[in-house]
């Protein structure tokens, strides 16, 4: 009996053992995905919102923004997955106290097409910038994405584009906000 609840101990502890191992998150590139759960925790109001879509503009002050929802565009450019492990070339650039991330594909398939990221002395994020690209049969669509940072607070982004659908002409649009 005293073997049998050995081996069943054992079982239980290898299988412990084999789940903590899934849940632990490799990171293969910077860690944006990490970064952005940590600023959908923040709590910033009154940002300026301006929507520009084929030439109509829009402005609207917004309070209590749910960051989650706000920045998903950027959640498009993590190129920390495993799918994408060796895909990117990062290139380090040191500017004073600014350490400049640059990643680049090293083939054109790949969505994500450059993504940048400038951090201040204490590692933490000042800037990140990216460009996406797809195209398909039936649509192509192309974004240039900006967020700047201070004191580890946002205080402007932008989204910069144009998608064009099969049979209809291209449409360019941009969003952008700014702390009031």
């Amino acid at each position: 009996m005293n073997k049998l609840l050995a081996v069943i101990y054992l079982f239980l502890l290898a299988a412990c053992y084999q789940k903590q191992k899934k849940d632990e998150k490799i990171n293969y590139y910077y860690d944006l995905e990490g970064f952005l759960e940590e600023l959908y925790q923040q709590k910033q109001a009154n940002f300026l919102k301006t929507t520009l879509i084929e030439k109509q503009k829009q402005q609207k002050k917004v309070e209590n923004i749910a960051w989650q929802k706000e920045l998903a565009f950027l959640e498009q450019a993590n190129i920390n997955k495993s799918a994408y492990r060796g895909l990117y070339e990062e290139v380090r650039k040191q500017h004073g106290d600014t350490l400049i991330l640059q990643y680049k594909p090293k083939n054109n398939d790949l969505k994500v097409r450059w993504l940048e990221i400038k951090l201040n002395a204490l590692q933490k994020p000042l800037e990140i910038n990216a460009f996406l690209q797809t195209e398909n049969y039936l649509y192509a669509s192309e974004k240039e994405l900006r967020l700047w940072l201070k004191d580890e607070k946002i205080f402007r982004y932008s989204i910069k584009g144009k998608q064009k659908m099969i049979f209809a002409k291209p449409e360019n649009f941009e969003i952008y906000a700014e702390k009031l």
